[in-house]
């Protein structure tokens, strides 16, 4: 159960975010018959409109769904009907479907395996003092009164993981929980994300935050994970993040997919 439970939330979460950030883009017709004949994309997308309506106990949208998967196993059928002109299409068709399988189905394995059956796992490297690293330059004057508003907040050891300066410099608030925006983050900090002005810097790519009507989900990067371990994260998140997930998926094998 734990693993199905982690394959439906990994899995149908994600394909349910995809297809709300398609919607966002407006798309034609001609791209949604694209997308819904794509070896890429056809069943991803029909699992995450039946996990979208699973949520919402919306029996006959998982029977639309459902329906919408056809032309992702239609090919099998326009092959036994054209098998000269389909078969180049139905190949390309099955194996498209069977690397998407085999992906989803390495993502549930390593968010169940990785994630609790391992729990004695240890992170690659030690995370990094950044203290020195990454951070905003000021001047003699603004570094005074950078030092007197960090103490007066309480926030000197905020430097660890933060750009606290460029955060003070450009004005920024806080969040009622105390959080500040991930613009700021080093990539040391625990949800380093593609957001963060310091993505992409000497290498360190961070993860990415999904947002949508189900909910706030949270996908770490190869640089994330090499100093943390799932339990660090999921840690974190029940403290830190108690209304946002942790989603655990093949590094870079699916955020980056292009649409």
């Amino acid at each position: 159960m734990s693993v199905m439970r982690d394959f439906s939330d990994s899995v149908g979460g994600y394909w349910a975010d995809d297809n709300a950030a398609f919607e966002r883009e407006n798309p034609n017709g001609l791209r949604r018959v694209a997308r819904s004949f794509s070896p890429d994309t056809a069943l991803g997308s029909a699992i995450g409109d039946m996990y979208t309506a699973a949520g919402k106990g919306d029996v006959a949208g998982m029977g639309l769904a459902a329906l919408n998967a056809m032309p992702a196993t239609g090919y099998a059928r326009f092959g036994k009907t054209i098998p000269g002109i389909a078969a180049p299409v139905v190949d390309q068709g099955a194996r498209g479907i069977r690397r998407q399988l085999a992906t989803m189905a390495a993502g549930a394995a390593y968010n169940n395996s990785q994630a609790e059956q391992l729990p004695n796992t240890k992170p690659a490297r030690t995370r990094p003092d950044f203290t020195n690293r990454y951070n905003t330059q000021l001047n003699p004057q603004q570094e005074k009164e950078y030092q007197a508003w960090a103490a007066a907040n309480k926030r000197t050891g905020d430097v660890f993981d933060y750009d606290l300066r460029g955060f003070w410099k450009d004005g920024r608030t806080f969040a009622p929980n105390g959080h500040g925006t991930d613009r700021y983050k080093k990539p040391n900090h625990t949800t380093f994300s593609d957001e963060s002005m310091y993505h992409g810097v000497d290498g360190n790519m961070g993860g990415q935050w999904q947002r949508s009507q189900n909910g706030v989900r949270y996908l770490p990067s190869a640089t994330v994970m090499q100093w943390q371990t799932p339990q660090d994260l999921r840690k974190y998140f029940a403290e830190k993040e108690p209304g946002a997930q942790v989603t655990f998926m093949p590094f870079n094998s699916m955020t980056q997919r292009g649409r």
